[in-house]
């Protein structure tokens, strides 16, 4: 997802800036390893993870909402993001069409973001029957009560840098079915220890949330996200951003 060119005029005027830094920080292992293969910075690049309050997210996920409260017959699967393409809502829509039609699944889908394909999203749900099922909330300044409300937090994205609700779900216990975008086997283990990654595909995406609507290992990866979570800590970043400064 090389969005640079729209601001370079070409690869070795992009490479040329890169050079003039003394240091490049990289949010995830590929990116650092996609922009060194690039432009060659390897002895300029670091990773450092997004910093995250732990704390601050617990607090916040305590304020109560009665939004959309949720019905203990019925799963509740969650994702965060803008409507645009990238997310991959488009296929996430798909999939919650044949889990309702075809698996008979009692679930709801709470998509918290706003974007420029909200009308063919809301076209896609009227036209398939998903009203009941699917719901675009918009833009809520303070998802992580829906977060903590929900059984399943879903990353269907196309592409990704490194995706922070994922690691916010993590802190709030959540078990997690996300793509292969980069990153998140670095949230959630190179073998789906925290919780399950899946080929960048439909049918991979769909087959993972098939697994996690399974009761006893929904727990399973809640419990190991929990465990998880305590290792995001925001002292450490920030300790290693001032290093940097220093």
């Amino acid at each position: 997802n090389h969005w640079t060119p729209i601001s370079f005029r070409n690869n070795t005027e992009e490479k040329e800036l890169y050079q003039k830094f003394q240091k490049i920080i990289c949010v995830s292992d590929i990116v650092k390893k996609n922009l060194d293969t690039l432009y060659n910075t390897h002895n300029k690049t670091s990773i450092i993870y997004n910093p995250i309050d732990r704390n601050h997210i617990i607090n916040l996920s305590k304020i109560n909402t009665s939004a959309f409260p949720k019905s203990p017959s019925r799963k509740r699967i969650i994702t965060l993001g803008s409507l645009i393409e990238i997310k991959g809502y488009d296929r996430l829509l798909r999939i919650a069409k044949i889990l309702k039609n075809i698996h008979h699944i009692n679930f709801e889908l709470l998509i918290l973001g706003e974007g420029k394909l909200r009308k063919t999203f809301e076209n896609f749900i009227k036209l398939n029957g998903l009203c009941n099922h699917v719901y675009l909330v918009g833009y809520i300044n303070n998802p992580y009560p829906y977060i903590l409300n929900s059984d399943i937090y879903v990353c269907s994205s196309y592409g990704e840098g490194y995706n922070t609700a994922i690691t916010e779900s993590l802190i709030l216990g959540k078990a997690i079915v996300s793509t292969n975008c980069s990153g998140v086997k670095e949230q959630l283990g190179d073998n789906c220890e925290y919780g399950i990654c899946t080929p960048n595909t439909e049918e991979g995406l769909l087959e993972g949330i098939i697994k996690m609507l399974d009761y006893n290992t929904q727990k399973y990866y809640e419990n190991r996200a929990r465990e998880r979570g305590k290792i995001f800590n925001l002292e450490n970043s920030m300790n290693e951003i001032y290093k940097i400064i220093n």
